[in-house]
């Protein structure tokens, strides 16, 4: 049981203050510690921990205190502990879901909010963030179906880490997305009012339109990974050019800082499969 582990908050903070250490450190390369790790199917710790780091990542590139990030990587780290409570075949979607799996899937916030209960030192906030993380800008979320300001902006920040995270991770029944096509319906749902629309900003800031991990095709024929973001030319980000093996080819290039006809990027490609 996993409450039965974590009596206090205490607990995260070790996992916390390092990672404000690197966000304080390597703001553009800070999406790496969660989009360049391997990550596993339907394991629940590695989906909050890269959800952690996003939603850190989001609210630094909204100018929050340093405070707030700090609580909202507890948030990130506790906000899903609900999950635990629901059966793997139905986390996993391994079967088809009957109405009564759906109600208990919908749940799961309730669930967190429950088991919470009974850690030490957690914050309202968090709390109220694990609540509302299903809940979104236009009531066609859950538990509560709740619209835009009657949400917290915590919870709304969570929201697109959780959704950004889960669309690159892979799953039993699909393999993940191209961070590139994650970010692209991310920036679609913000467009239809499901998401908070700064906080799509910041996400689109924080890892990229090419999002850290991404592997691209370059003007000069070469393929090339990307390690890095750049707030200011979000389609230009910092990328390690690779071998015909996908091995690294030489230094690293910030496309920002090379001649806008020296060499672009030319499209999203799959995994190192060349």
């Amino acid at each position: 049981d996993a409450v039965s582990l974590v009596q206090t908050l205490d607990f995260f903070t070790p996992i916390v203050d390092t990672l404000c250490n690197q966000i304080t450190r390597h703001p553009t390369r800070f999406t790496q510690l969660a989009l360049l790790c391997p990550r596993r199917e339907d394991y629940l710790p590695d989906h909050a921990y890269t959800v952690t780091v996003l939603a850190m990542a989001i609210a630094t590139y909204l100018h929050w205190p340093f405070e707030h990030v700090k609580q909202i990587g507890y948030a990130g780290l506790l906000y899903d502990l609900g999950m635990l409570l629901v059966p793997e075949r139905i986390r996993t979607g391994g079967c088809e879901l009957t109405e009564i799996d759906r109600a208990r899937v919908q749940r799961h916030p309730l669930f967190t909010l429950s088991m919470l209960q009974a850690v030490a030192g957690v914050p309202t906030i968090v709390k109220l963030a694990a609540l509302q993380h299903h809940e979104r800008e236009n009531g066609s979320g859950y538990p509560h179906g709740k619209r835009k300001d009657a949400t917290s902006d915590y919870a709304r920040v969570i929201a697109v880490a959780d959704t950004f995270a889960a669309s690159t991770e892979p799953r039993h029944y699909r393999k993940p997305k191209l961070p590139y096509i994650a970010m692209e319906e991310t920036l679609r749902s913000a467009s239809a009012l499901v998401f908070w629309k700064p906080a799509v900003k910041a996400l689109l800031q924080a890892a990229g339109l090419f999002p850290v991990g991404s592997f691209i095709k370059l003007s000069n024929g070469d393929n090339a990974h990307v390690i890095a973001s750049n707030p200011e030319q979000l389609g230009r980000p910092v990328i390690q050019p690779l071998d015909t093996d996908g091995r690294p080819k030489h230094n690293p290039i910030d496309l920002a800082q090379a001649g806008n006809g020296e060499i672009n990027v030319i499209r999203p490609i799959p995994g190192p499969t060349w």
